[in-house]
């Protein structure tokens, strides 16, 4: 099951304009080329940590009691608690791999091989949270500010951001854009909850959950709009890298697949440190992570204007 936890995998449009449907596609195909099988889960956004995340996300900051509402705030997004996607999970991996012969019709993990398993806790819209979040903190209008963005702009003014190197733009356009009205992020129609046995949950219980979420997920800071950090950073093989503002740091980089013309290729990209799509083209462009043998070694350095760069460095013994 590859990272790929989100809408519709066949919104391609939808992934295309929040960059990560192209990186996911990607890592399927991978997969396939490599002999193996994918099982994508379509479960919208995660409620729960969405709804605690900040601004950028559903629209809320519980400290300041401020909500910024996409258009009227009436366009629904198929949703899934993360306790949900979680039972999902696990109920699919729990049946028999393969049916038991030809006149077998039970469901098999097989079922779903290089195919999406679909689910959703609720379909709903930033009105409807509103008023469940109103309904577990016993606040009313009266406690809140409330502005309304128009989603096409908001989208537009993330995607700025993360052309300048600032990722703090990311959560912005990634969630106005699934609240666009004419193609939002909703995969009702083909969830399978009744088909995996997942229960029905309670909207005011998620909500509850999510504001619990608040404390923790404010322990993981992101950048201010228009500010950009002392260190930046890059996550390797589970270890974090770093460098200071005046001395990259070089990372030898485990690489098992291309030739280094097409590793340098890659990097002409120019992605900055702190995007997302990064970690995603390292695993799979720089290094086999399924067998994790290195044959070659690649030095990776940052230069001073955030940009990554790959060089030739020598062949590991």
């Amino acid at each position: 099951m590859p990272n790929s936890y989100a809408g519709d995998i066949e919104q391609v449009q939808l992934g295309v304009d929040t960059l990560v449907g192209p990186v996911a596609q990607a890592n399927r195909e991978e997969i396939e080329k490599l002999g193996m099988q994918w099982i994508a889960v379509c479960c919208g956004f995660w409620y729960d940590y969405s709804l605690a995340g900040g601004e950028a996300r559903f629209g809320f900051d519980f400290d300041k009691h401020t909500l910024t509402i996409y258009d009227d705030g009436q366009t629904k997004n198929s949703v899934s608690t993360l306790a949900q996607v979680g039972r999902a999970v696990a109920k699919v991996l729990s049946f028999p791999l393969f049916p038991q012969d030809e006149n077998d019709t039970s469901l098999t993990i097989s079922s779903w091989f290089n195919k999406a398993v679909y689910l959703q806790s609720f379909v709903v819209n930033q009105n409807e949270i509103f008023e469940s979040v109103k309904r577990v903190t016993g606040t009313t209008d009266a406690d809140w500010t409330v502005t309304h963005e128009n989603t096409k702009q908001r989208y537009e003014g993330g995607m700025a951001l993360v052309k300048k190197g600032n990722m703090s733009g990311f959560g912005k356009l990634l969630y106005s854009r699934a609240f666009y009205p004419e193609d939002p992020s909703n995969c009702a129609a083909k969830a399978q909850n009744e088909l995996l046995g997942l229960p029905e949950e309670k909207l005011d219980d998620a909500t509850k959950d999510g504001i619990e979420l608040v404390k923790e997920l404010q322990k993981r800071p992101e950048p201010a709009l228009g500010t950009r950090a002392t260190h930046e950073w890059i996550f390797l093989e589970g270890k974090k890298y770093t460098r200071d503002k005046d001395c990259p740091t070089m990372v030898e980089l485990e690489y098992t697949r291309a030739n280094s013309a097409e590793g340098r290729a890659d990097f002409e990209l120019s992605f900055s440190l702190r995007n997302i799509n990064l970690q995603a083209l390292l695993r799979r462009k720089y290094y086999d992570a399924f067998s994790m043998q290195p044959k070659k070694r690649f030095a990776y350095s940052v230069s001073p204007d955030r940009r990554c760069n790959i060089t030739n460095a020598s062949s590991s013994t």
